[in-house]
């Protein structure tokens, strides 16, 4: 059965237990058990009968800045990439652009975005540089900056003398390990004392020469890298009689660990009970799987709040929501809605639910909300566990290894943190801010006799302080075939953590906590403020080029955009002589390259019309309006301008009864871009192999990426 994940990521994502849907109650029991038992090495049978032994493999899941790092051998420098596809394509940046990064880079880039902003609101030049100057102020980082120059520059002193297959493959790939930054000066939650450069074991990745991008490596690959890169660090320090800052994550060994086994009884007990409680209908039991649970809790509130929907619907409408986790697609009108909404007799009930279909954010707090009680579980029997093994810092051989020098202190520290960002908050925090931390308090609390309204009382808020009770943020395991993490009273401290730092009002997936599933339909009819500007752009695009990536840039710059859609034209268009072919899908693969590479501060979506229930270009933007997909949003739809009209002209009224019918909505004229050539002129010189073709391809592409393109346009390999 694949493995269902509530928040999937790259290849090997490391999930909290209550994430893997598949799993089931009894094989939750199993892992709590073998955490219990000191992690032991699993037997493990495939299909064909054949036996593995799985050894756990634990590692401390530490609170520092991540970097992705190699060295060069013939610079002489150590590289790394921060932002991936701009720093890919320039094979990683050294340390000197690093401090920039953080620094200059940070200051232009905040100065840049706050101006246009300002200068679009229609603020006069002069007041627009001013806030954008004392914006930008701030904008620096750095303590991040001098942390990762000192750790980039120990790499140096250590690399230089390692040998060159640690970081370049025998296909001439360089490696590039995946590591954490520890730093008195970078202090998040947890207060490292010393400056370590942490390598992990795995998710490393290598960089091609006939590559813009970084490629996962294996994870059996990626550890073998991290044991001989920490051997070769070990023998140079005993032949050098020196200390290095650099190590590979070391391994956890509990085998000697004796852990109350209450912690696991109050865990199984927990799973049991609710178990029994899961409500009518089909009794769950160990045997039933996460997501069996999920639907019935599901079912059991669409029910609570449709009485007249029969369980068919209600069974339709649950995997309508289920969808966005599983398929990792939102269900559309056509395919997956509107069959739903002929079933149904009652107009208000139809509209409601195709309201609540239509809302990302109310179908994903559903599915948190409906997951919550076995996460409380997870999370209180991680909370019990971690404090279990905090006196003792158990790390590899049972030895100390001085990350924090004094856990006792470091703890005291953490509670002082968490009770001055408390004491803020209550003083100067936003409702949604506060809405939040009264959450996040109380699954610290974890006392069901304590209502979630009355936890900022003095004598509650003084009881987080015994439950924050150790500074390891978690632990990171294998456990059959699937990598886990378990993260005990960091999770909800980071959320706590986090408020009033880094929210940008207006966007509507950075809502920390949202009502319970009892109460979406106020989900579905609150207002955001402001929402988001979204840009949408259309046409053949066969080929796109330089011309059309100009003008969708005009688009977005015009409505200070949050988000570009790019509509594809379904027709296909060839060559004379048919060995060039652009249709869809090598317009949507040109169009990724040239925003790949592409420093903007929005992002894309490209959208091939014409597959499925997707219609053409006005239809696909009328449907999404109509149906209030961007009602909290402002929509700029772009058009070419009329020759001969000084570009106050549309060249069609395409959008004219659009803009007229829905205030939410706005058309951008745009005058030509790049000069003018013909999609059929560009097929031909694809189709002659013409060097020509790279001069209409967009100026921040370099030499090497255009030919590439060519190449795989020509060779089709976009299609391999």
């Amino acid at each position: 059965m694949k493995r269902q994940l509530l928040s999937e990521g790259p290849v090997g994502h490391m999930a909290h237990p209550y994430e893997n849907l598949s799993m089931s109650f009894r094989d939750l029991k199993s892992l709590f058990k073998h955490i219990i038992d000191g992690f032991p090495d699993v037997e493990i049978t495939n299909q064909e009968s054949e036996s593995t032994i799985e050894a756990s493999k634990i590692t401390e899941k530490f609170d520092g800045q991540n970097i992705i790092i190699t060295y060069d051998h013939d610079q002489g420098k150590a590289l790394i990439i921060r932002r991936m596809a701009q720093h890919s394509e320039m094979g990683g940046i050294d340390k000197e652009d690093t401090r920039k990064f953080f620094t200059t880079d940070k200051i232009k880039s905040s100065y840049d975005l706050a101006l246009k902003k300002s200068l679009n609101d229609g603020m006069p030049e002069g007041e627009a540089k001013k806030l954008a100057t004392d914006i930008s102020k701030g904008a620096a980082i750095e303590h991040v900056a001098a942390a990762f120059y000192d750790a980039m520059r120990e790499f140096e002193t250590i690399s230089e003398r390692l040998p060159r297959e640690l970081f370049v493959t025998e296909q001439g790939c360089r490696i590039f390990y995946n590591g954490e930054v520890l730093d008195p000066r970078t202090r998040n939650i947890v207060d490292y004392d010393n400056q370590d450069l942490i390598i992990h074991r795995t998710k490393h990745a290598v960089l091609c020469p006939d590559s813009n991008r970084l490629q996962s490596l294996d994870d059996e690959i990626s550890e073998t890298y991290s044991v001989f890169l920490n051997k070769q660090i070990e023998m140079l320090a005993v032949q050098e009689e020196m200390e290095s800052k650099i190590m590979t994550n070391p391994l956890l060994n509990f085998d000697n660990l004796v852990v109350d086994e209450e912690i696991y009884t109050k865990a199984v007990m927990g799973i049991d009970k609710l178990l029994q409680n899961s409500g009518e209908g089909a009794t769950l039991s160990d045997r039933s799987t996460l997501k069996d649970y999920v639907d019935k809790v599901i079912d059991r509130t669409l029910a609570s709040k449709f009485s007249s929907l029969n369980k068919n619907i209600i069974a339709m409408i649950r995997e309508a929501v289920l969808m966005t986790i599983i398929e990792r697609r939102n269900p559309t009108i056509k395919q997956h809605i509107n069959p739903i909404l002929e079933l149904i007799s009652s107009s208000q009930d139809q509209e409601i639910i195709k309201q609540f279909l239509r809302t990302p954010k109310a179908i994903s707090q559903m599915i948190k909300e409906s997951i919550k009680p076995i996460e409380y579980i997870v999370h209180n029997f991680a909370v019990d566990y971690l404090k279990a093994i905090e006196a003792m810092r158990v790390v590899a051989d049972g030895d100390q290894k001085g990350f924090i020098k004094d856990p006792g202190v470091a703890l005291d520290s953490l509670r002082k943190k968490v009770g001055r960002q408390v004491t803020n908050l209550q003083s100067a925090g936003s409702e949604k801010d506060i809405s939040t931390l009264k959450t996040q308090i109380h699954k610290i609390l974890n006392d069901p006799n304590v209502d979630i309204e009355d936890v900022l009382l003095d004598k509650n808020l003084l009881k987080i302080y015994d439950k924050i009770s150790s500074t390891i943020e978690g632990l990171v395991f294998s456990y059959r075939g699937q990598q886990y993490k378990i993260t005990g009273q960091f999770a909800p401290i980071n959320q706590i953590m986090g408020l009033g730092r880094f929210s940008r009002p207006g966007k509507r997936d950075e809502l920390h906590e949202l009502p319970s599933p009892a109460t979406y339909e106020s989900v579905i009819n609150e207002r955001i403020e402001t929402g988001q500007n979204i840009a949408v752009f259309s046409g053949g695009f066969k080929p796109p080029h330089v011309g059309h990536f100009l003008a969708s840039k005009y688009l977005a710059e015009k409505s200070n955009a949050d988000l570009l859609y790019i509509l594809v034209g379904a027709n296909t268009r060839y060559s004379k002589n048919k060995e060039v072919k652009i249709g869809p899908i090598e317009s949507e693969a040109i169009w990724r390259v040239f925003y790949e590479s592409a420093d903007v501060p929005y992002e894309i979506e490209v959208i091939r019309l014409g597959e499925g229930d997707i219609p053409s270009p006005v239809k696909w933007v009328y449907e999404h309006v109509e149906n209030e997909y961007f009602r909290q949003d402002r929509v700029f739809v772009g058009i070419g301008a009329k020759p001969d009209t000084g570009e106050k002209e549309p060249e069609d009224k395409r959008w004219s009864r659009l803009v007229e019918k829905y205030n939410n909505t706005r058309q951008v004229i745009i005058p030509l871009q790049g000069g003018s050539i013909r999609g059929s002129t560009m097929r031909e010189l694809l189709a002659n192999n013409d060097d020509s073709f790279m001069e209409f391809l967009p100026d921040h592409m370099s030499d090497k990426q255009k030919l590439k393109l060519r190449n795989n346009l020509v060779n089709k390999e976009h299609l391999k």
